[in-house]
């Protein structure tokens, strides 16, 4: 049986007719298959309390998918479970209804910035997720002196100054953290 498949402009998810798990996650500006493995795949998760066990597990993607529909526009879904089965209560009377919806692509602002949690400046984790391109990035931390930060790429394990100037390149990130 084919997979059911939800497309926008930025990624393409495929998921079992047979369970509903995620079974496959492509970037379609660069064909990068994130997940490849549809084995690997998951769905939803449930604790049930019942009789003297409080932790009944339910495994979404162990579970046989009732039905499906998928939207005129192709970008969102709804599932339906009628009964689900545990592996310690076995079959229970519960319905799941799960509804999987893909926005339209917005920018991603490959960047975060942390504050440790002993106080202190703060760090920053950059990434590059263009496929050929190197960025060549200009850094301001608001309040912050760069000229007292180092860098290192994450498949570099040498520190480097970030007055020296900071560029990324394809498929890549850095750290950067308060010191030399």
């Amino acid at each position: 049986m084919r997979p059911i498949t939800l497309a926008n402009d930025a990624l393409s998810l495929e998921f079992s007719p047979d369970t509903g798990a995620l079974t496959g996650l492509t970037a379609v500006a660069t064909g990068w298959k994130v997940l490849d493995r549809p084995h690997l795949g998951l769905s939803f998760k449930l604790i049930v309390p019942k009789g003297r066990r409080r932790n009944n597990p339910v495994d979404g993607e162990r579970q046989a998918l009732t039905s499906h529909a998928v939207a005129a526009d192709g970008r969102s879904v709804r599932f339906v479970w009628d009964g689900v089965d545990s592996l310690h209560a076995g079959h229970l009377a519960i319905r799941v209804e799960m509804e999987v919806r893909l926005e339209a692509a917005k920018p991603h602002h490959p960047y975060t910035i942390f504050v440790p949690r002993g106080g202190g400046a703060p760090g920053l984790a950059i990434a590059n997720y263009q496929y050929d391109q190197p960025v060549a990035l200009k850094l301001e931390i608001p309040g912050q002196d760069l000229a007292g930060y180092r860098f290192r790429l994450i498949d570099d394990p040498a520190w480097k100054s970030v007055a020296s100037g900071l560029t990324l390149p394809p498929r890549s990130a850095a750290v950067l953290v308060p010191g030399n």
